[in-house]
């Protein structure tokens, strides 16, 4: 059984506390973990959300893997690409195989790549790319244009590489991929089993159980109680009461854009900009429950380098915009007499409080709205929604044009076969359309048992659960001393 390359580091830097007697990494075991928001099917090519692209990740293995450092590093590619003009060669790694047993090679590569050319939701993260082609153990890409992301496109979730590209097929045999764990469904959560032969070792654990929760409190009380390993939303349901098991935390940068999304029956527009304009983005400083948050007008997350805009609420400028949209818009006009509905994914309570905060800005404007709980699958079909948009690429014009792509994506992939995405460009792009409002940036932030470790933070806002062992057995929160 091969030791993860990410154990020995962490063993090493756990040497001391394994000296004193608390004991060494250890293998197998379940821990049950939650996820922000349901898993739809969380294959390379349908990523959704957050919670999609935690754990495609565990599934399929991508070429690349972006460090905790930033630092791109060979992951199925055996080396980093071989780069002439406009004609990319990267040799594959031998002795991998797929969770059904068949071998990986470049001729299994170059067809998952160009699924994700062709695939209307993320092709455009490969808008550079004209053809890619298998020679031997040689994936060859010819480019149209230079681009500089290149490895950290193909390091990104959805560029993970899978048996198939097709969904009748993931119908009928599954989800298959190389990753480090092979998906087990089940009714209301997720089950993934430690894959044995993963090229670079066995994961620590046996399974790695994944479910989400409906109410507000209903994910802490299952951490509180010791039903579960990790929480997003804090240590304990109710204030004043103590976890089962001590905790600590980790989180991910401020990565996250959170926004307000257009639905079909809403023209953008100057009704939009009405909306941006009346938002109060300070008062999303205190949602959530604790994990850094950033409000914000624009695209692009602090660590990224993006600026956060105004953010205080122009009421006047706001009302001067919404007259005009509707002047020139009777249709607009007609439909927002009546109530318009501001739709949030059951599986996300948290996202209801954002909601309730962009009811009272409409109500500002006088426009009726009301707030509809709904399934993810539903969540686009109303006039307004809530959603969170995670970025496949950790740069600033990537995550500025993962935002245009909500809404805009043929617009986006004929941009970026000419050139890559400038981030001035894409904010511009968004504030014609007003399609998706940015609201603010937050952080993940997990609660976890204190003996859990080997969690893997990504500058994009996901944590990778592929490193995780336990060490040590967990240990009671101290008491409180009384004053």
């Amino acid at each position: 059984m091969e030791l993860r390359g990410v154990g020995l580091v962490l063993a090493a830097l756990l040497a001391p506390a394994m000296a004193a007697g608390e004991g060494a990494p250890r293998y197998g075991g379940t821990i049950r973990a939650t996820v922000l928001g349901a898993v739809s099917i969380p294959a390379p090519l349908t990523i959704d959300n957050h919670a999609d692209a935690t754990v495609s990740q565990l599934i399929f293995d991508s070429l690349y893997r972006i460090d905790d450092r930033g630092h791109a590093r060979p992951h199925l590619a055996a080396d980093m690409p071989v780069i002439n003009g406009k004609v990319v060669r990267i040799r594959v790694r031998k002795g991998v195989r797929f969770h059904d047993g068949t071998t990986f090679t470049a001729r299994a590569a170059a067809s998952s790549l160009r699924g994700l050319m062709r695939s209307p939701k993320w092709g455009w993260i490969l808008g550079a790319v004209k053809t890619i082609d298998a020679r031997g153990q040689w994936l060859v890409l010819r480019l149209r244009r230079a681009e500089p992301e290149l490895v950290r496109i193909l390091a990104a979730p959805q560029a993970g590489i899978s048996r198939s590209s097709r969904a009748a097929t993931w119908r009928t045999q599954g989800l298959v991929g190389t990753g480090p764990f092979k998906l087990q469904p089940s009714a209301s959560s997720l089950r993934l089993l430690a894959w044995d032969e993963h090229f670079a070792g066995r994961p620590y654990i046996d399974s790695l159980e994944l479910s989400w929760h409906a109410k507000p409190k209903g994910e802490a009380k299952a951490y509180e109680l010791g039903r579960s390993h990790t929480s997003l939303r804090g240590p304990v349901a109710f204030a004043g009461h103590r976890p089962k098991w001590a905790a600590r935390s980790v989180a991910t940068p401020t990565s996250v854009l959170v926004y307000l999304g257009t639905g079909r029956n809403v023209l953008a527009g100057d009704f939009g900009h009405a909306i941006s304009l009346a938002l109060d983005r300070r008062a999303f400083s205190g949602v959530g429950t604790g994990e850094r948050v950033w409000p914000s007008g624009g695209p692009v997350s602090p660590n990224l380098g993006g600026a956060s805009g105004p953010i205080a609420a122009r009421l006047d400028r706001a009302k001067r915009m919404l007259e005009r949209a509707r002047s020139g818009n009777p249709g607009l006009a007609a439909r927002i007499r009546r109530p318009l509905e501001i739709r949030v994914d059951r599986t996300r309570p948290d996202d209801r409080e954002i909601a309730d905060r962009v009811l009272s800005t409409l109500y500002r404007l006088g426009i009726p709205s009301r707030v509809k709980v709904v399934s993810g699958s539903e969540l686009r079909r109303g006039d307004l929604y809530v959603d969170h948009l995670v970025t496949p690429v950790a740069s600033p014009g990537w995550q500025a044009a993962a935002a245009v792509a909500v809404h805009d994506g043929a617009w986006l992939r004929a941009q970026l076969r000419r050139r890559a995405p400038r981030t001035a460009a894409m904010e511009a792009r968004l504030r014609k359309s007003r399609h998706l409002i940015p609201l603010f940036h937050r952080a993940v932030r997990m609660h976890v048992r204190s003996n859990l470790h080997g969690f893997a933070i990504r500058a994009n806002g996901l944590i990778s659960f592929e490193g995780v062992f336990e060490h040590g057995k967990p240990r009671r929160p101290r008491a409180r001393r009384r004053r």
